[in-house]
């Protein structure tokens, strides 16, 4: 009776296993601050389904987010830190909310993000159907006036 032994077999298996993964990521995560959302599409519906909107600081310092609604900021050209737009006709126009939660010369509600961090900036329900994208204000550093807008992908309530 033929026996054969593979006294080397683990050690072999276990080889092929380690070439096998690739210890070499296809590229680096992409830097920068970035607006996500928790999904491309929502259903209307009952009960009603929010879009929720995060900024991630892909950075290695502090950024400054407005995180309310606030008229005439220096970086946003409908003079807003943090805007909802709809596309309407294949242009983007600001959803109006008709207020304003606080004065461009209050104090703000800012959220300091430090380097790898997200913070959430919205909770969107949408009653009907549209395209929409969010735009957020942000500043480098810590307590930095916005400098730069950073912009959602488009998503869909259907």
């Amino acid at each position: 009776m033929a026996h054969l032994e593979f006294g080397t077999g683990p050690c072999i298996l276990l080889a092929f296993a380690l070439a096998a993964c690739d210890n070499n990521p296809a590229g680096p995560a992409p830097q920068g601050v970035f607006v996500t959302t928790n999904a491309t599409a929502y259903a209307i519906s009952s009960p009603p389904h929010a879009a929720f909107v995060t900024l991630e600081n892909r950075t290695n310092g502090a950024v400054t987010v407005r995180r309310c609604l606030a008229g005439n900021s220096p970086v946003d050209p409908v003079g807003v830190d943090l805007v909802v737009e709809e596309e309407v006709g294949g242009a983007w126009r600001a959803v109006d909310f008709g207020f304003d939660c606080i004065g461009a010369g209050s104090p703000r509600a800012d959220a300091v993000l430090a380097p790898t961090e997200a913070a959430l900036v919205l909770r969107l329900i949408a009653p009907l159907p549209g395209r929409f994208r969010v735009r957020v204000g942000y500043g480098v550093g810590v307590d930095a006036a916005p400098t730069d807008t950073a912009t959602s992908a488009t998503f869909v309530y259907r």
